[in-house]
C-alpha cells in the first residue's frame, strides 16, 4: 500500500456492507444531517478509537500485573514528585 505524504489527505476505500448496516448508517446520517459516506468514516474512526483503547487497556493491565508491590508509590508520595518539579 502506497503511504500518503500528507497527513490530511483521505483516501477512498471500496467496502461491502449489509443492507441492514446501510440503512442504520444512512439513518444515522439523516438524523445528523450529513453525508452517509461521512458518517461511516465517523463510525470507523470510533470504532478504531474503542480498538486502541482496548489494547492499551491490556496492555496497561499486563504492566499491572507484572509489577511488583515496590515498583508502586503511595499517592502522597506521587504529588510530593510531581508538585517539586
Amino acid at each position: 500500500m502506497k503511504t500518503e505524504t500528507a497527513k490530511n489527505k483521505k483516501r477512498r476505500v471500496n467496502i461491502t456492507l449489509s443492507e441492514e448496516t446501510i440503512k442504520i448508517i444512512a439513518f444515522l446520517a439523516d438524523k445528523e444531517d450529513i453525508p452517509m459516506t461521512t458518517k461511516a468514516g465517523l463510525l470507523i474512526n470510533d470504532a478504531l478509537e474503542l480498538e486502541e483503547d482496548q489494547i492499551l487497556s491490556e496492555i496497561a493491565d499486563r504492566r499491572f500485573r507484572e509489577s511488583k508491590k515496590e515498583d508502586f508509590i503511595s499517592e502522597g508520595d506521587f504529588w510530593k514528585q510531581a508538585l517539586s518539579s
